[in-house]
């Protein structure tokens, strides 16, 4: 009624650059049936997802008018760090095994030496960059995510139990 067509483009569980891939060429297809813009979220990995596909594919950033991370992992996550086993766990606990993409390399593409070099090498937001970032406390954050909210509380106290807050704000974004 106001214009405004909402599309939900699932990726899969792998590397940022895979998923930045399918991101690109989603973005430019639907380019070509309607000029109009698009605004991305990234939701959790999806903003690293979505950081690497206007980076790497200039084609696909010549589509956005705007990008809004949503307690995105833009800096990484000192989980993906400190427990590199728990993937592996949580893959056999969770039965995630028949998901799409490799979610071992989806979970090393959150490694923050990965997303750091990545922006060290893009300092810079391509296109009008926006950060929503979710905070949590003991009480309010779920059971599956205590374990981890608790380690990282010891590398930054404000946190929502998968990324802290430093790690979930891209560099010149605006911080909503």
């Amino acid at each position: 009624s106001k214009g405004v067509t909402v599309e939900l483009l699932p990726v899969s569980n792998g590397a940022s650059e895979e998923n930045a891939r399918a991101i690109a060429e989603y973005l430019t297809s639907k380019m070509a049936e309607d000029k109009r813009k698009y605004i991305v979220i990234g939701y959790s990995k999806g903003t690293p997802d979505v950081q690497v596909a206007l980076a790497n594919h200039p084609e696909a950033r010549a589509a956005v008018a705007g990008f809004i991370s949503v307690a995105g992992a833009s800096g990484g996550s000192p989980i993906a760090d400190s427990i590199p086993g728990q993937a592996d766990r949580w893959i056999k606990q969770f039965k995630m095994d028949k998901c799409q993409g490799d979610i071992s390399l989806g979970f090393k593409s959150l490694r923050r030496d990965v997303r750091q070099a990545f922006l060290s090498s893009f300092p810079h937001p391509f296109v009008p960059t926006y950060s929503l970032v979710a905070l949590s406390n003991a009480e309010n954050t779920s059971k599956a995510l205590l374990q981890s909210w608790e380690l990282l509380r010891v590398f930054e106290a404000a946190l929502d139990g998968q990324v802290t807050k430093s790690d979930a704000i891209i560099p010149e974004a605006k911080y909503l």
